[in-house]
C-alpha cells in the first residue's frame, strides 16, 4: 500500500523525483547578457517575412524573368522535398529506423540553420531601424519649428478665408469677431495649462517639443491675424475677398480709429478701461492663488508684526514682479497699437481678456502654474528689457 502511494505521488505534476534520473535533456537557460531577450521576436519574424514575401510576390507577378526562377526553383524545392519524404518512409518499412531518424535530424538541422541565420539578419534589420528611427527622430526635432509654424500658417489662411468671405458677403462682422476671439483664446489657454517646473529644451520629449513649438506658432498666428483681420490687401486672398470691414456695436461705428476724436471717444476709453480692469482681475487672481502656498507657512510662525495673509500677498507678489512688469509692459504696448487700428481689434482685446479670465475661473490650475515664456513675450522682454 505505501509503494503504491508512492508511486501515486510521484506521478504528481508538482512532486519532484529524486530517486530516478530524468532522461529528457534539461532547457539551458541562457542569461540576458548571453542573448538579448525578445519574446515577440517570432511575431515580429512571421510580419517581416510575410512583408517580404507580398513584396517579393509583387516583384515576381510583373517580371518574366524572375517568374521563370522562382517556378523552376519551387519546383525542384517541392521534388527534393518529396524526395526526402519518401526516402524517410522506406527506411522506416525496410526496418531502418534509426537511419530514418538520423535523417530527419540532419534535414531539421539544416533547416533550423535558416531560422537562426533569419534572427542574426532580423537583429541587425532592427538595430538598423532603430538607430534610423532615431536619426529621423533628431532630424525632425529640428525641423518641429518649421512644420509647427507651417501647421499655424495653414490655420492663419483658414481664418482669414473665412473671415474674409463673411465680410464679402455684406454682413457684419461683429458677432463673428467676438465668436472666433473666443474659441481662439480659449484654444490658446487650453495650450497653456502651465506646469511645476519649466523644462530645458534637452529636457522635453518629443510631444513637450511640438506642444512648445505649437504654442509658440498659435500665438503668432492669432496676433497677425487680430492685425490684418482689416487689411484690403492680402495677397494670398482674390480680389473679391479683399474688402472692407463692416462692424457695429450699438450706435458705435466699430471700424473708426481708436485714436479718432470725436464725441464717441467715450466709448474707446471705456474699451480700455475695461479691458485693463479685467487684467488686473485675472492677476490679482493669481497672486492670490499663490499666496495660498506662504500662508500655512506664515500662520506656523509666532509674533509675526504682520498678519499671516499680508506677508504671504506680500511675498507672492515679489516672486511675480517680474511676471507683472511683463504684463503691464505687454498690455500697455498692446493698447497703444491697437488704438492705431480700427475699435473692433479694442473690442477683440476685450473679448480676449473675458475669455481668458474664464479659463482661469474654469481651470484653477493656471493661476498657481509657471509658464514658460512665448515668443512675443521673448522678443519685448528682449527690445524693453523687462
Amino acid at each position: 500500500m505505501e509503494i503504491n502511494n508512492q508511486q501515486q505521488n510521484q506521478n504528481l505534476p508538482g512532486h519532484q523525483n529524486t530517486n530516478t534520473t530524468n532522461r529528457n535533456p534539461q532547457p539551458v537557460k541562457i542569461s540576458s547578457k548571453q542573448e538579448p531577450s525578445n519574446s515577440n521576436f517570432f511575431s515580429y519574424l512571421i510580419l517581416g517575412f510575410l512583408f517580404l514575401l507580398a513584396g517579393f510576390l509583387a516583384f515576381v507577378a510583373f517580371n518574366e524573368p524572375a517568374r521563370v526562377i522562382v517556378v523552376t526553383a519551387t519546383k525542384y524545392t517541392a521534388g527534393c522535398a518529396t524526395l526526402i519524404f519518401f526516402l524517410i518512409g522506406l527506411l522506416v518499412i525496410m526496418g531502418l529506423r534509426s537511419q530514418a531518424l538520423n535523417l530527419m535530424d540532419e534535414v531539421v538541422d539544416n533547416s533550423l540553420g535558416f531560422f537562426d541565420a533569419a534572427k542574426l539578419v532580423w537583429k541587425a534589420l532592427y538595430q538598423v531601424m532603430v538607430e534610423s528611427f532615431e536619426i529621423f527622430e533628431s532630424i525632425l526635432r529640428k525641423l518641429l519649428p518649421f512644420i509647427t509654424f507651417g501647421l499655424a500658417l495653414i490655420i492663419y489662411f483658414g481664418l482669414m478665408y473665412l473671415y474674409k468671405s463673411v465680410a464679402a458677403s455684406g454682413a457684419e462682422v461683429t458677432f463673428l469677431t467676438i465668436v472666433l476671439t473666443v474659441v481662439l483664446v480659449g484654444i490658446s489657454g487650453a495650450l497653456h495649462p502651465g506646469t511645476e517646473h519649466i523644462k530645458d529644451a534637452n529636457e522635453r520629449s518629443f510631444n513637450e517639443q511640438f506642444s512648445h513649438y505649437f504654442r509658440d506658432s498659435f500665438e503668432i498666428v492669432l496676433f497677425v491675424f487680430f492685425m490684418t483681420m482689416d487689411s484690403t490687401n492680402l495677397f494670398f486672398l482674390p480680389e473679391r475677398l479683399n474688402v472692407e470691414l463692416h462692424a457695429s456695436l450699438g450706435q458705435y461705428n466699430l471700424m473708426t480709429r481708436g485714436l479718432s476724436i470725436d464725441d464717441t471717444i467715450g466709448f474707446t476709453i471705456n474699451l480700455i478701461i475695461a479691458t485693463v480692469a479685467v487684467e488686473l482681475i485675472r492677476k490679482a487672481l493669481s497672486v492670490f492663488a499663490k499666496a495660498s502656498k506662504y500662508l500655512s507657512h506664515y500662520r506656523k510662525q509666532a509674533n509675526l508684526k504682520r498678519s499671516a495673509i499680508s506677508l504671504a500677498m506680500r511675498q507672492s507678489f515679489r516672486d511675480n514682479s517680474d511676471e507683472m512688469i511683463r504684463f503691464v509692459t505687454f498690455t500697455v504696448i498692446l493698447i497703444l497699437v491697437f488704438l492705431i487700428f480700427p475699435r473692433l481689434k479694442l473690442l477683440a482685446m476685450l473679448v480676449a481678456s473675458l475669455t481668458s479670465l474664464g479659463v482661469d475661473l474654469v481651470m484653477p490650475n493656471r493661476l498657481t502654474k509657471k509658464y514658460q515664456p512665448d515668443i512675443i513675450g521673448k522678443i519685448l522682454a528682449k527690445i524693453f528689457k523687462v
